[in-house]
């Protein structure tokens, strides 16, 4: 019986080791599942993070590429501006410098005319009605002259002006392209 004693010691000593085994194990695998439900919530938390950082920089980039595409519309309506300003500027130029010789032409002669003393003029006396047609087409021309010098006036401030606008067109472009870099 002793020996049956001992043996039953030996079993329930025995039995009672085989069952903390499993339950160190069980609890050992209970904490590792708790670690990896902790792990599991902090890279959800960092991936919420990190898709709410993408959305902002999505928006950031969608703002920046539609300031991009205005900035180049007004960089393009510059150009557009400049280029008729320029246009303008050209053709105003253009006729100016033809009425500037044409106009030249014409004070030449009557200087050449003015010159000429009246006695001169009068002095043939065939010449009197030439004379007298001569007066009449010099004080038509003064008219003339007069309005086309005023013309000429208002041509050469409206020059000023369109140089002035196509230089101010150029600077704005100048600072739309600078923007755009």
């Amino acid at each position: 019986m002793r020996h049956s004693a001992w043996l039953a010691m030996a079993v329930l000593v025995a039995g009672t080791a085989q069952a903390e085994a499993p339950r160190a194990k069980l609890d050992s695998t209970l904490s590792s599942l708790k670690t990896t439900k902790q792990q599991e919530e902090e890279l959800r938390a960092k991936l919420a993070g990190s898709e709410r950082e993408v959305n902002a920089l999505r928006e950031d980039a969608t703002s920046l590429a539609a300031d991009l595409q205005q900035a180049e519309r007004r960089v393009t309506d510059e150009e557009r501006r400049t280029g008729r300003l320029n246009r303008q500027l050209d053709d105003k130029e253009k006729d100016f410098e033809a009425r500037r010789r044409e106009y030249a032409s014409t004070v030449a002669s009557l200087l050449r005319v003015q010159k000429l003393p009246v006695t001169a003029l009068l002095a043939d006396g065939s010449n009197a009605q030439e004379v007298l047609r001569t007066a009449r087409v010099m004080q038509q021309v003064n008219g003339a002259l007069a309005a086309r010098a005023a013309q000429l006036r208002n041509d050469v401030r409206t020059l000023e002006t369109l140089r002035n606008n196509a230089n101010a067109s150029k600077q704005r472009l100048a600072k739309e392209r600078a923007a755009l870099n």
